[in-house]
């Protein structure tokens, strides 16, 4: 459809066209939904967009994010044991100052999930990174020895 045919309708006519065309739009959608159509039709849009740059489907997202990203596994040192499958552990992390040019020691403590409750304090573990456990544990214990 050209500019000169558009121009040679009524606004009726118009009106029409534009409400099967969305017709047609909320069908295809609804079809591509329920998994009746498994490719779109071409149109300039979806030409101009090659399919890389479209956004995945959620399941796939998160299956390639598991794919790819690796957990973070940190070293740190168990500093509470009192809850019940769950300690407290103090990880140590060392950086030279920007301005100072001095080593700075920083520690932040991460609450792990410690099924056996084999870990004492003092004990140097593996922590993992999981899913969400509770409401401030997302850490497994993965081993008790350091490496």
């Amino acid at each position: 459809m050209n500019a000169a045919d558009i121009r040679g309708k009524t606004p009726d006519q118009l009106a029409d066209d534009l409400a099967s065309l969305k017709k047609e739009q909320f069908n295809l959608r609804f079809q591509k939904a329920t998994g009746q159509v498994e490719k779109p039709p071409a149109c300039a849009r979806c030409a101009a967009t090659s399919p890389a740059s479209r956004p995945l489907p959620l399941k796939k997202r998160r299956r390639r994010r598991a794919e790819i990203m690796p957990k973070r596994v940190l070293q740190g040192t168990v500093v509470s044991d009192k809850n019940e499958k769950t300690v407290v552990v103090r990880v140590e992390r060392r950086f030279t100052h920007p301005v100072m040019k001095k080593t700075v020691r920083m520690s932040k403590k991460y609450k792990a999930h410690d099924e056996a409750n084999a870990c004492k304090v003092g004990d140097i573990v593996m922590i993992q990174e999981s899913k969400p456990i509770s409401k401030d544990k997302r850490w497994v214990v993965v081993t008790g020895d350091a490496q």
